[in-house]
Order: C-alpha cells, then sequence, then structure tokens
C-alpha cells in the first residue's frame, strides 16, 4: 500500500473514531448511574485507545511488514466497532449511531479485495 492509501485510510479510521466519539457524547447524556453502561464504555476506550496505537504506527509500517501489520490494524478496527456496536444495542436511545458506522466500513479498507 502506498503512501497516499494509507494516509486515505488513516483519515477515514480517525473520521470514524471522531464520529463514534460525538455518538457516545450525544448518548452519556441520555445515561445515568448504569454501571453495565459505565464497563462497556471503559471498554470501548481500551479498543480506541488501542487503534489509535496502530494508526499511530501506520505510516511507518515498513512496506515488507504491511500484511501482517493491515491484519492487526484490521483486528482493531472489528474490536473497536464491536465495542461500539454491543454499547449500542444495550441501551435505547433516540440518538441513533452515524449510518457509516453501522456499516463498519470506509472506503479506504477494502483497497484491492482486502478488509484494509
Amino acid at each position: 500500500m502506498n503512501f497516499a492509501q494509507r494516509y486515505t485510510l488513516k483519515q477515514e479510521l480517525s473520521e470514524n473514531i471522531e464520529q463514534m466519539e460525538t455518538d457516545l457524547a450525544r448518548w452519556q447524556g441520555e445515561v445515568e448511574d448504569d454501571k453495565n453502561f459505565d464497563e462497556k464504555l471503559a471498554h470501548l476506550k481500551d479498543k480506541r485507545q488501542q487503534l489509535q496505537e496502530k494508526l499511530d504506527a501506520l505510516e511507518d509500517a515498513a512496506e515488507d511488514e504491511w500484511d501482517e501489520f493491515k491484519a492487526q490494524l484490521d483486528t482493531a478496527w472489528k474490536e473497536l466497532k464491536s465495542a461500539y456496536d454491543n454499547l449500542f444495542e444495550d441501551h435505547e436511545t433516540d440518538n441513533q449511531p452515524s449510518e457509516e458506522l453501522l456499516k463498519g466500513k470506509t472506503s479506504a479498507m477494502n483497497q484491492g479485495g482486502d478488509q484494509i
């Protein structure tokens, strides 16, 4: 994957993370003193941090290690998306998650037929 593709991938995943945080800010205002929500939110934040660490390392990933790095990035995204979906499914809210996040993909994630 060339640097332009890496940049696009990083931007799109970063935008998804920002949208998740926007959704969470809306939901937190609707959920009060819910221990289950707090635990799932802590799990989500942990997964977000793991993905962010991968995104920070994206530009420096060596070409010969790209397939392994890509698999790790894909796993980190799937785990974050799963935590996000799990949090949303357990709490009724008038605020729906963003449509693109419900799909769980970005245009850069499927270049060349691969997940990321």
